[in-house]
């Protein structure tokens, strides 16, 4: 897949995202049946099974309702937050969000020590949705339906501790899988 390409959705996942909505119309909030890309993301997530999508896309909204996701503006994170290396850099041609991620000068160990395991992943979120919301506004501009983020992992001076922490693999996986599948780029 070219850079400035966007993955077109199939017939086959238009029908797919009509009756997950179907199936979730009266327990949602609106604004969730409005974005399809959600949808799109849980049935291509689980190759476009209905009832492992709406399994898990039911314990996203269940984990957004309980985390307050949708009030993240008003989230502060704490303090330490600020040494997590994460920074949106650019938007691709297509128009996705392009993150830079130096793993080798993060102090994972240290974060996790110094904050909540709640407070960090709440703070990556925070960050994450903000591009949400950024790729939502070029999607209602452009007619588009990007969904996905490129990310440059540097692991410059990347540590075997550091690649085997596991308390940040567990978060890392956490936040990937199950809260924002198939939102990485090809």
């Amino acid at each position: 897949m070219s850079e400035t390409e966007v993955r077109k959705i199939t017939p086959v996942e238009e029908e797919a995202v009509q009756e997950l909505k179907r199936r979730l119309e009266n327990e949602s909030k609106p604004e969730y049946l409005k974005d399809e890309t959600m949808f799109l993301r849980f049935l291509r997530a689980r190759d476009c099974n209905l009832n492992k999508a709406e399994e898990m896309l039911r314990n996203h909204i269940q984990w957004r309702e309980k985390n307050d996701i949708d009030d993240m503006e008003l989230y502060k994170p704490p303090e330490v937050a600020k040494y997590f290396p994460m920074s949106l850099i650019a938007f691709s041609k297509a128009g996705n969000p392009v993150r830079y991620l130096s793993f080798g000068t993060m102090d994972a160990k240290g974060l996790l020590k110094s904050a909540k395991k709640h407070d960090c992943i709440k703070s990556v979120v925070k960050e994450l949705e903000s591009d949400v919301l950024k790729m939502k506004q070029i999607n209602r501009m452009t007619g588009q339906k990007i969904d996905q983020w490129i990310y440059i992992f540097d692991f410059d001076n990347y540590t075997f501790a550091k690649a085997t922490h596991k308390p940040t693999l567990q978060m890392l996986a956490y936040l990937m899988m199950n809260m924002k599948p198939i939102t990485l780029k090809d």
